[in-house]
């Protein structure tokens, strides 16, 4: 028997931002029509009542960083930076909603194919705040 599963519910988290209830995820896939097996982390969030409205952040293994799946899943690197991100923090997750919301998006879909330099938009101080350090070993 095959088990089906709902995607947008699957492994769904919650958060809040400014009193509004959001479902969040951060999945790992490979992107097959790329070279080298390049792989891409996404965050997908939307929020609650809205999963036809989803927010999608991509974070494309490339030039501009990478995810550093063979260490830690949901870590993403941004190299414009000089800094290591976890898309599993809370505080992160927040952070990215809330330059979305900034930017318009509320009740259609909105997908970000650049994560790296939606990250790198971010003010310094947050940037800051949300970085995180890998210990290797």
């Amino acid at each position: 028997m095959k088990l089906v599963t709902d995607t947008l519910t699957e492994n769904l988290r919650k958060l809040t931002v400014d009193g509004v209830v959001y479902g969040w995820r951060v999945t790992h896939r490979p992107r097959p029509a790329a070279p080298h097996k390049a792989c891409v982390d996404q965050l997908m969030a939307f929020r609650q009542g809205t999963s036809r409205a989803p927010l999608r952040i991509l974070f494309p293994a490339g030039p501009a960083g990478g995810p550093e799946y063979i260490q830690r899943h949901g870590v993403v690197e941004i190299r414009a930076s000089s800094i290591t991100l976890n898309l599993h923090r809370p505080k992160t997750v927040a952070a990215l909603i809330q330059r979305a919301l900034d930017l318009g998006w509320s009740t259609k879909p909105m997908l970000v194919e650049d994560g790296f330099s939606f990250v790198s938009a971010l003010p310094a101080a947050v940037r800051e705040q949300l970085a995180e350090s890998l210990s290797k070993g």
